[in-house]
């Protein structure tokens, strides 16, 4: 009915593991090489983070226009400061600057809105030709004077007096047929010699 089983005493038994001395000294240099890592890699994602936030404006999808108004908001004769938050590199070097000026939704462009009753809406970049000083519109003079040089221009943007060796650089602007007023950076316009 019940069968007994014996252990043969022949059969090797297995032997159970010993527990291991462990160094104190080896455990903390195993976690501070980990901590080093994982530093490092917290770093490059940082950095890798950083680089995209910083390049993302100048990327290939970048906005290059902004409707900044309706023709009513610019009346004849008006000059209207405004400030552009699209993604643009300048493409003229100022005497003595050696970096193109980077614009973008966090740096947004300088611009004034012109509208002269002969040469109807303009919009001028507002940095001076010169040295590249951001220029100011004096209603009293009815000029554009750089407060940095000297140079000043009408308000359609031709150069009046000053070291400046040409007119003001212009944005393209395009009215649509319901009004707005949109402004596109990509259609640069360097300002005529003198």
């Amino acid at each position: 009915m019940f069968r007994y089983y014996e252990e043969l005493e022949d059969e090797p038994q297995p032997e159970l593991p010993r527990r291991r001395h462990v160094d104190p000294t080896m455990l903390i240099g195993q976690w501070r090489e980990r901590l080093v890592l994982l530093t490092v890699g917290v770093a490059i994602l940082v950095v890798l983070g950083t680089g995209v936030v910083v390049a993302w404006p100048y990327s290939s999808k970048k906005v290059s226009s902004a409707m900044v108004g309706n023709v009513l908001n610019f009346p004849i004769g008006s000059i209207t400061f405004l400030q552009l938050p699209v993604a643009f590199v300048d493409p003229v070097l100022p005497l003595g600057q050696t970096t193109a000026a980077r614009y973008s939704p966090n740096h947004p462009i300088p611009i004034y809105m012109s509208n002269d009753a002969t040469d109807g809406l303009m919009a001028f970049f507002g940095r001076d030709t010169f040295r590249g000083c951001r220029f100011q519109w004096l209603d009293l003079d009815k000029r554009f004077i750089d407060p940095c040089h000297g140079s000043a221009y009408t308000q359609s943007g031709v150069w009046v007096r000053g070291p400046a060796q040409r007119n003001l650089d212009q944005f393209g602007v395009r009215v649509g047929s319901d009004g707005t007023v949109n402004i596109n950076v990509q259609d640069f316009r360097v300002g005529v010699k003198h």
